[in-house]
């Protein structure tokens, strides 16, 4: 490679990285319009400031943080925004996604529940948002509703880079109630939980 096509190549690629940055921050706003409470994380997901007392929705706030850190992450407060996610990992020997399938066999008949919101992540697992019930508390916690299942509520779920928003599952389409029977097993947990202390 000549030193001409090799200038050439670094320029295709800080290109293409500030395209993906640019996308990043405009899918921020995007959250934000949704009334989505956002923040900066670290590409390992960790936040960038105290996010349950910064998130936002401001625009103004959100075009600053990602002038100052073009390559975040975007965090999204999911209790505050109004739903929980339910996180179905696939990594390190775990596949929520046949835990997922044998609840709605087992608690669903067989129905796949109703999803809005939902984004592909990284690993190759998924985030189903749900809308967060007003009477029931719903716990943050990791494995506990099954293998690679972790439910966020008070916690809060990454977008951008690489995760994905699922086609006809953008953060646009309505949120849609959590199944009955997701609803009662975490009720149930609640309870095994409260006897435990």
């Amino acid at each position: 490679m000549n030193r001409a096509s090799s200038i050439l190549s670094i320029h295709q690629i800080r290109v293409k990285v500030e395209q993906a940055q640019s996308e990043t921050k405009k899918l921020a706003l995007q959250l934000a319009d949704c009334g989505w409470y956002v923040f900066p994380c670290n590409l390992d997901k960790t936040p960038k400031l105290k996010w349950k007392d910064r998130a936002t929705v401001d625009q103004v706030q959100i075009r600053g943080w990602w002038a100052r850190w073009p390559a975040s992450l975007i965090g999204i407060y999911c209790q505050r925004s109004g739903f929980f996610a339910v996180d179905i990992d696939v990594k390190n020997g775990h596949n929520g996604f046949a835990s997922w399938t044998n609840l709605i066999n087992s608690h669903g008949r067989g129905y796949h529940p109703v999803v809005g919101p939902a984004q592909d992540t990284p690993s190759g697992g998924a985030h189903l948002l749900f809308t967060l019930p007003a009477d029931i508390a719903i716990p943050n916690n990791s494995g506990k509703l099954g293998d690679g299942l972790d439910l966020r509520s008070n916690g809060y779920i990454c977008s951008g880079g690489a995760y994905h928003w699922q086609p006809g599952h953008g953060p646009d389409m309505q949120l849609t109630p959590a199944p009955v029977w997701l609803l009662d097993l975490i009720q149930e947990m609640n309870h095994g939980s409260s006897r435990m202390h």
